[in-house]
């Protein structure tokens, strides 16, 4: 059997129940509650049946609330994929509307001529609704 990970000797369980308190956090008061019950002597199991978790769940949380104590139990929102367009392409995608589609136009853009600008400039496939959200929401300019 392996030995159970040590809490962060300089919080106690009164101590890191008044940080309990201020977190606003749902998820990270479960955590909280759980490394306080393990302060007031109970084991790592049943902290771990009382939050509804697993041990290793547990033994996890005590890892990074030792590695950077409250803080470490917040919950962390993942940062999705890296969008296709930077932006410094998106910059780029900018002046060449400007320069190339809106000449002569009424400031309308066509997504179905800037889907193909943005394959033949950058080799970027992005399908025409994906275009006007962009042409929309980063360039600011109206879709026809």
């Amino acid at each position: 059997m392996v030995a159970a990970i040590k809490l962060r000797n300089d919080y106690t369980e009164a101590s890191l129940q008044k940080v309990l308190r201020t977190v606003e956090d749902a998820e990270q008061r479960k955590r909280l509650r759980a490394l306080c019950a393990i302060y007031g002597g109970s084991t790592n199991a049943k902290a771990a049946e009382q939050a509804g978790v697993t041990p290793q769940v547990i033994r996890d949380w005590i890892l990074r609330f030792n590695e950077n104590g409250p803080d470490g139990l917040k919950t962390h929102k993942p940062t999705g994929r890296k969008p296709k367009l930077n932006e410094f392409k998106l910059i780029e995608l900018s002046s060449i509307i400007r320069e190339k589609l809106l000449k002569g136009s009424n400031n309308r853009v066509v997504r179905k001529q800037v889907v193909g600008l943005v394959s033949d400039e950058f080799g970027i496939l992005l399908n025409e609704t994906t275009i006007g959200r962009i042409i929309r929401d980063k360039i600011d300019l109206k879709i026809g």
